[in-house]
C-alpha cells in the first residue's frame, strides 16, 4: 500500500508565474480564432476560446453573453471559428430552445423557436385539450403569424373577465 504524500503547495511566485503562461497562451489562441460576436438569424453567438479545439470535432460558442453555450460542428465552420456563409445550422438551435431562453432569446426565430408561451398560461394547449369548450378553439387559425394561440388568449381573457 502506498503512503499518502501531502500536496505541495505553491508560492504565490510560481502561481502568478503559471497564471502569466495560461494568459499569453489564451492570448495566442485569440488571435487564431475569431472570438467577435457573430449572428446566426439574429442570435449572437461567440466562440470559446479552448486548448484543446485540435482534436474536438465541434467548437462551443456562447448564447448572447451569458454563460449558456451550444456545440457547432467543425463542418459548418471556418478554421478560424467563423459560420460559414449560407449554411443552415438551426439543428444546433433547435435542440438548445430551453438555453435560448435561459440566455434572454424570447423572441420567435423562423425555423428554430416559437416564441415563450405567456407567462399566466404556461400549459395552454393541454389545458384546453381537456376542456370541452375550448377544444373547438384549437381548429381555428391564429389571429397573427408568430403565435399559435393568440385568438384562443384572446377568447380566455374575454371569457373570464365576464
Amino acid at each position: 500500500m502506498r503512503t499518502y504524500k501531502p500536496h505541495k503547495r505553491r508560492s504565490k511566485e510560481e502561481q502568478a508565474k503559471i497564471n502569466a503562461e495560461v494568459a499569453k497562451r489564451k492570448a495566442k489562441l485569440a488571435e487564431k480564432y475569431n472570438t467577435d460576436t457573430q449572428y446566426y438569424k439574429g442570435i449572437p453567438v461567440e466562440l470559446i476560446v479552448r486548448e484543446d479545439y485540435g482534436c474536438y470535432k465541434a467548437k462551443r460558442f456562447k448564447i448572447n453573453g451569458s454563460n449558456q453555450n451550444v456545440w457547432i460542428p467543425n463542418c459548418y465552420l471556418e478554421d478560424d471559428g467563423t459560420i460559414k456563409a449560407n449554411v443552415n445550422i438551426d439543428f444546433v438551435f433547435r435542440k438548445s430552445v430551453n438555453q435560448l431562453n435561459k440566455a434572454g432569446i424570447t423572441q420567435a426565430i423562423i425555423g428554430i423557436k416559437r416564441k415563450m408561451p405567456e407567462a399566466d398560461v404556461p400549459n395552454l394547449k393541454s389545458t384546453m385539450q381537456k376542456n370541452r369548450r375550448y377544444r373547438n378553439l384549437l381548429k381555428y387559425k391564429p389571429l397573427c403569424g408568430h403565435c399559435d394561440y393568440t385568438g384562443v388568449l384572446f377568447y380566455l381573457s374575454a371569457m373570464q373577465s365576464q
